[in-house]
């Protein structure tokens, strides 16, 4: 056996640690390398603000036109959500506040115990009656002087209580009355009691109006609801002259009715022809050819978002004409239509859809203020807004659109959307950086233990 001289050895094992050093400190150099660059990415997550929302309809969101209203607020807008501790929604509500917050630097949100802090609730002015609404939860809206009490915790309602109550002139709907008319205090499945409601919750004010003793300076919106009786030619010109001077009309007209109102609503480009829509079985409701399942929507505001998904529900309804009044100062635009298989006769002859059941018509004076312009939109049909239909499908949403839009120049038309169809995860800001961290800590580590090995291993 040849012996191995002590020179050699010490010579090797001086070269094979000089390796071993070089070796190791190029492997603690990228060990160094990865966890800096792991503890970049957790530092830009954490501190970087950003906002996906991958949900099927944007519900986590907020929509256009609540945007739209926050542009507008000329002072702060304080929101005061009253919810106990231990309500179950007091901390959905308050993720979702948040994106008002960071929308507008106007909006400011507190909430408030009202079992623990009961002074702050009396400070708000309360009123004695509304104990059991503290209970449940509520919310006050104020600015300025003036102050909104609501109780959802849907953008619908956060948002139509921020533009109420900064908008400083009140909306007042003005129920044509006298002509066979539905009427708005009827519970009847013919009745417009639950619109009355609706609109009593979207912070409007109803009145009757007899068109005899002059329209009121007041009312924002007449709505002419599916008349029965011919209207007096002397009424038609007071709502004629109401209309030039800047009104704003909701005309409800059904098959059959007095085409008398078709003087007045030619000379804004629009016009009822009163023979009903038929639809096949495929396209209405119920087996019932004259019940219009309607679901194809122009690009005009009061309808936008509305699809195919969301058809509206006509149980008998006229076709609608929009056309040039020979005014270039109106603009007119169909808002629903009939399928393209739909029919109507007249007079024994089968005329093919499809066939505008709404349009809108709207002109405005060059240089004028906003506010006198004209707006009119009609609808082939009254039974839609009843008791009975006005839930049907998108029939709420459409209705309260066209009053929203006829009502105000800018801001909400609707934000009424459908249930959502998608969880939200929620996170508590101090709850971050644990998430993050749990997040990323363990491909962290996979790569810091790969990298290790694979370095340890080409030392070998």
């Amino acid at each position: 056996m040849a012996l191995t001289r002590r020179e050699d050895l010490e010579a090797r094992s001086g070269v094979d640690v000089a390796r071993f050093a070089r070796r190791g400190g190029s492997s603690l150099t990228w060990v160094i390398l990865v966890v800096v660059a792991v503890a970049l990415v957790l530092g830009i997550s954490i501190n970087l603000r950003y906002r996906w929302d991958l949900s099927k309809r944007r519900e986590n969101t907020l929509s256009p036109q609540t945007l739209e209203v926050l542009a507008g607020l000329g002072s702060e807008v304080k929101i005061y959500p009253l919810f106990t501790t231990n309500n179950n929604m007091r901390e959905d509500f308050w993720f979702f506040l948040q994106l008002y917050r960071e929308a507008s630097s106007k909006i400011t949100v507190e909430f408030i115990d009202p079992v623990a802090r009961p002074g702050e609730v009396e400070a708000l002015g309360l009123d004695p009656e509304q104990e059991d609404a503290r209970r449940d939860g509520m919310t006050v809206v104020i600015q300025d002087d003036d102050k909104r009490i609501f109780a959802g915790i849907d953008e619908e309602s956060v948002t139509n209580a921020i533009l109420d109550v900064s908008t400083t002139a009140p909306r007042v709907v003005g129920f044509v009355r006298g002509y066979g008319e539905r009427d708005p205090a009827s519970s009847d499945d013919a009745g417009l009691s639950r619109l009355a409601v609706e609109l009593l919750q979207e912070y409007y004010r109803v009145r009757d109006v007899t068109l005899s003793e002059g329209v009121p300076p007041e009312v924002t919106v007449l709505l002419l609801a599916g008349p029965r009786l011919p209207i007096p030619e002397a009424d038609l010109q007071v709502l004629a002259e109401w209309m030039e001077g800047g009104g704003r009309l909701l005309a409800l007209a059904d098959p059959g009715s007095d085409p008398s109102i078709n003087a007045l609503l030619e000379r804004w480009g629009l016009r009822v022809l009163h023979d009903p829509v038929i639809e096949p079985k495929s396209n209405n409701v119920n087996n019932d050819p004259t019940f219009v399942k309607a679901a194809t929507y122009s690009d005009h505001e009061v309808v936008e978002g509305f699809s195919a998904n969301f058809p509206s529900g006509f149980p008998l309804v006229s076709r609608v004409e929009h056309f040039e009044p020979g005014d270039p100062l109106v603009f007119h635009e169909e808002l629903v239509s009939s399928s393209i298989v739909s029919s109507a006769v007249v007079d024994g002859v089968t005329h093919d859809g499809p066939f505008h059941l709404s349009a809108a018509s709207w002109r405005r004076e060059p240089g004028s203020e906003i506010d006198l312009e004209t707006r009119t939109i009609v609808v082939g049909d009254s039974d839609f807004a009843t008791n009975q239909y006005l839930y049907f499908r998108a029939n709420r949403n459409f209705l309260l659109n066209c009053l929203g839009w006829l009502s105000r120049e800018a801001g909400l038309v609707s934000v009424r959307r459908p249930a959502a169809a998608d969880q939200v995860l929620s996170v508590e800001h101090e709850d971050r950086g644990m998430l993050y961290a749990a997040a990323y800590s363990t491909p962290a580590l996979v790569v810091l233990l790969g990298t290790v090995i694979f370095l340890r291993r080409r030392s070998l």
